[in-house]
C-alpha cells in the first residue's frame, strides 16, 4: 500500500485541556477524544499540543487525562497492555464474544 506523499509544511493542532472538563464521565471522556483522535488522524496532523488553559488543579489533571488518552489511543492494541499498566482498560474495551448470549449457545449445538 502506497503512502499518501507529505506535505512540505507540519500542521500541528493546539487543544485546550478543558476539552473535556464539562463531561463527567470517563467513558464519555473517551469517545469525544477519540472522534478528535480521528479527525488528527484523517487530516494527518504531525503533532498536537494540549495546552492548560486554567490555573487551578482541576484544568492540569484535565490535561494530564486527555493526553493520556490521546497516547493511548495512538499506541497500538497489542501494545497497549505492556505500556499502560497503571490504567483501567476493563471500562474502555467492548466485549466482542459474549459466550452466554442465546446465538452462541444456539451455534454450539449446530456443529
Amino acid at each position: 500500500m502506497l503512502e499518501p506523499p507529505r506535505r512540505p509544511q507540519r500542521l500541528s493542532v493546539a487543544l485546550p485541556a478543558s476539552f473535556t472538563r464539562d463531561i463527567p464521565h470517563l467513558r464519555e471522556k473517551t469517545g469525544r477524544v477519540g472522534i478528535i483522535a480521528r479527525a488528527l488522524a484523517i487530516f494527518r496532523v504531525d503533532e498536537v499540543v494540549v495546552y492548560n488553559d486554567g490555573k487551578d488543579r482541576i484544568s492540569k489533571q484535565e490535561g494530564r487525562l486527555f493526553e493520556k488518552l490521546l497516547v493511548y489511543q495512538e499506541t497500538p492494541q497489542y501494545m497497549r497492555r505492556e505500556l499502560f499498566t497503571g490504567i483501567q482498560t476493563s471500562s474502555l474495551q467492548a466485549p466482542f464474544h459474549l459466550y452466554g448470549c442465546p446465538a452462541t449457545r444456539e451455534s454450539k449445538h449446530l456443529e
